[in-house]
């Protein structure tokens, strides 16, 4: 009866996000830690990993690349005992990079 009352519920398609190239980039210590898995959240190949990063040499590494750097208290879902993230802007204003000379993934 509650079911007849009610009605089926409508679902809606998920709309798909675009992604913004030029939006700031996030980065976890877990992405560049060599002691971590692909599947625990390294994203980095092993030879280009460092030992158990932090946020603040990653920050400080952005930082004397020529980068706007901000840290952020988020948790990254595979590693979320550990928190921090560094935002790291790319882009100026006028969208164009701010340290050319370093590729980015939408260069390659």
């Amino acid at each position: 009866m509650l079911s007849s009352v009610l009605g089926k519920a409508e679902t809606k398609p998920k709309e798909k996000r675009e992604k913004d190239p030029f939006a700031p980039k996030m980065i976890y210590p877990a992405y560049l830690n060599s002691r971590k898995t692909c599947s625990q959240g390294r994203r980095v190949p092993l030879a280009s990993a460092v030992e158990e990063p932090t946020l603040m040499e990653i920050a400080e590494l952005c930082k004397h690349l020529g980068y706007s750097v901000e840290i952020q208290a988020k948790a990254y879902s595979k590693d979320w005992l550990q928190r921090g993230r560094v935002c790291v802007k790319l882009y100026k204003e006028d969208k164009s990079l701010v340290n050319a000379d370093v590729d980015t993934s939408e260069q390659s």
